[in-house]
């Protein structure tokens, strides 16, 4: 008995809808992302002026890159072509942002 509820995954788990939409709206290109984008382009430039490995991780960190990859690995994992395309058009949009 204690082996079940102590090793109980889905007690504490969200509604499939509600993590569809936290990884579509963390995926989407805002105003506020495309700020945050820039403010982590320009720590790195600073970390590589410096040559500091520590400054460069920490500008991958903030970046807002991670919220595309992860809604193109979610849509393979439900099998939702529309969700993969849209994610990876938001994701090349930011790329582009970030080597202008």
């Amino acid at each position: 008995m204690i082996r079940n509820t102590f090793f109980d995954l889905t007690s504490d788990c969200a509604p499939m809808e509600e993590v569809r939409q936290r990884v579509e709206y963390n995926a989407s290109v805002k105003s506020s992302n495309l700020i945050i984008l820039v403010l982590a382009i320009l720590i790195a430039c600073i970390g590589l002026n410096m040559n500091s490995i520590t400054v460069l991780i920490g500008a991958m960190l903030i970046s807002p890159l991670m919220g595309g990859i992860v809604a193109i690995g979610y849509g393979m994992a439900i099998y939702d072509i529309h969700l993969i395309r849209r994610s990876a058009m938001r994701e090349c949009k930011m790329k582009c942002v970030s080597y202008r």
